[in-house]
């Protein structure tokens, strides 16, 4: 059909790292790598492929932190001050496959409330 929308879902990690986690940081680096050799095999046949590089969000993986420590952590770590919300992420994935975006491909968007530009 000459269309379709690949949107891959990797993390901050696959950009910058985490200690004590390199397995990790690895496979999101992956990701991010594979989102770009996609997008030019693809492209040609109408097929844009793009990634989300999610930040520190409230999802089950971190409601177990206290809130005290997740308040720091996010004042210390990003432009905005605090945790996104699944929401935020599920946004920037919907952009990727709305028309409007149909030259965008290769993208690596983070959804980290400028977490890597503040530790940059």
């Amino acid at each position: 059909q000459k269309y379709g929308r690949i949107v891959n879902i990797a993390s901050i990690a696959g950009k910058e790292g985490n200690p004590n986690a390199a397995h990790y940081s690895a496979s999101k680096a992956g990701v991010i790598g594979l989102t770009k050799s996609l997008a030019v095999e693809l492209g040609r046949e109408g097929i844009t492929v793009n990634c989300i590089c999610p930040g520190p969000i409230l999802t089950g993986l971190t409601v177990d932190i206290p809130d005290a420590d997740r308040e720091v952590f996010a004042k210390r770590r990003t432009a905005i001050g605090r945790y996104g919300i699944p929401e935020e992420v599920a946004h920037g994935t919907l952009n990727f496959c709305l028309p409007a975006s149909r030259y965008m491909t290769g993208a690596v968007l983070p959804v980290d409330g400028g977490l890597l530009i503040k530790n940059a």
